[in-house]
């Protein structure tokens, strides 16, 4: 079919998915690397470069990835990005420090399960990246952000600016304030994350300006800063509506907060000792993940079967898969944490695709499951939250189908829970 003039195949079948896996040499991540630069705002000239200096030690964005993937996955001390994050997730859902958030809470205090989410943990990406300066510097920016990651995928298209302008008003908004933060000198930022000093030090070595910089720092902080607080808000919301399952997470959870409710969960417990707790995230993953794998064909092949020619592009979305009723069965379209609890190995299954595949398997993931289930764990053990006026006054929020995605989709405009938050004795 031809999208905005662009010759583009798009496979659905789980067979077909996989055999486009063996063609790396003929399906280019490339594209995609270049197509997230736009949304990001990167320059035409820093795109070419980072992208055109071959597989050597000198290619820019090949360099940029590798560094960000050995800190998500090999990160150590300051490095290790998942714990520079929990630690402030949990400072940050003490119950004195709700009252200083955005929104403020106060315990006992009704708010918004999106608002939360989002908000507290889009902070906790930047402040653990940057440290506190930056949105001591430019608090706004959380507002901006929540635009951005809604309607990020409108800035990869060549669009007249008079239909697009918000998202690109508020991305711009985001990279002139961190072109102020890369101004500043290091010692008012000695706080952020060492490895993006090495980034900053490496492109600048190449000649790369502040304002690419700042574009960037912001793609990557669209990735961590967008998708948890999506998957937290959906784990969230099906955990609220479950007393059952509540109850169940609840004493599951318990053996991770041996030493007090008030302390950091020991995650290695979450992540290996808690099935029905895993289960359900990953039933999560399955049922709103909306991610589209775009890729570039750089030389003629076949898939299927099917001619496929050099130029034109090749879209996956995983989401037709994970919907399949024929792989998932008649209730598909229903969260049931049973799946994989009872099918473990469904987990790992070539047809369980949240993150991707192959050449764009997301780096992150990893670091997405660590502060998803210590969020949620720690939320319901440490809180007594209750939908307010009961599950029945509230109906369960229902998710932007529609909405074009590199991630999990978020909910419909207006699909919300209110809830009530108080302190578990």
């Amino acid at each position: 079919m031809i999208l905005s003039g662009q010759l583009t195949y798009i496979v659905l079948d789980t067979p077909h998915i996989l055999e486009s896996y063996r063609h790396a040499k003929e399906i280019s991540f490339d594209h995609f690397i270049k197509l997230l630069m736009i949304f990001a705002g990167v320059s035409k000239p820093t795109r070419d470069h980072l992208c055109s200096t071959g597989d050597g030690p000198q290619n820019g964005a090949a360099m940029f990835r590798k560094v960000i993937n050995t800190a998500l996955f090999h990160g150590q001390g300051d490095n290790n990005v998942s714990l520079r994050y929990r630690t402030l997730l949990q400072d940050a859902l003490q119950p004195r420090a709700l009252l200083y958030r955005r929104p403020a809470i106060t315990i006992p205090g009704r708010l918004s399960v999106s608002n939360w989410t989002m908000d507290l943990m889009t902070s906790m990406a930047f402040n653990s990246h940057l440290g506190k300066t930056f949105l001591d510097m430019h608090p706004e920016c959380l507002d901006s952000f929540r635009i951005v990651a809604h309607d990020a995928w409108v800035l990869g298209f060549d669009w007249p600016i008079n239909l697009v302008s918000k998202p690109h008003f508020h991305r711009d908004k985001i990279v002139h304030a961190l072109s102020q933060y890369y101004e500043l000198p290091q010692t008012q930022r000695a706080d952020q994350i060492p490895f993006l000093g090495e980034i900053e030090g490496s492109l600048r070595s190449q000649g790369i300006q502040t304002p690419d910089i700042a574009a960037l720092t912001f793609q990557m902080l669209l990735a961590i800063g967008g998708n948890p607080p999506r998957a937290a808000f959906w784990l969230l919301s099906h955990i609220l509506y479950d007393k059952t399952l509540l109850d169940q997470l609840r004493a599951e959870c318990a053996t991770a907060f041996d030493k007090g409710a008030n302390e950091q969960p020991d995650i290695s417990v979450l992540l290996d000792q808690c099935p029905k707790l895993n289960a359900a995230f990953q039933e999560t993953l399955r049922l709103y993940t909306g991610i589209i794998s775009m890729k570039r064909l750089v030389n003629d092949t076949t898939i299927g079967g099917y001619h496929l020619q050099r130029g034109a592009d090749v879209l996956i979305p995983y989401r037709f898969v994970h919907l399949n009723p024929e792989l998932w069965g008649t209730d598909c379209k229903t969260f049931n944490c049973q799946r994989f609890l009872h099918n473990p190995s469904f987990a790992t299954a070539n047809f369980y695709r949240p993150f991707g595949g192959g050449s764009s398997y997301c780096s992150g993931r990893n670091i997405a499951r660590q502060i998803v289930l210590s969020f949620v764990a720690t939320v319901i053990t440490r809180y007594n939250v209750e939908v307010v006026n009961g599950i029945e006054s509230q109906p369960f929020p229902k998710s932007d189908e529609e909405a074009f995605t590199f991630g999990l989709l978020p909910p419909a405009v207006g699909q919300d829970i209110e809830i009530m938050v108080s302190r578990r004795e």
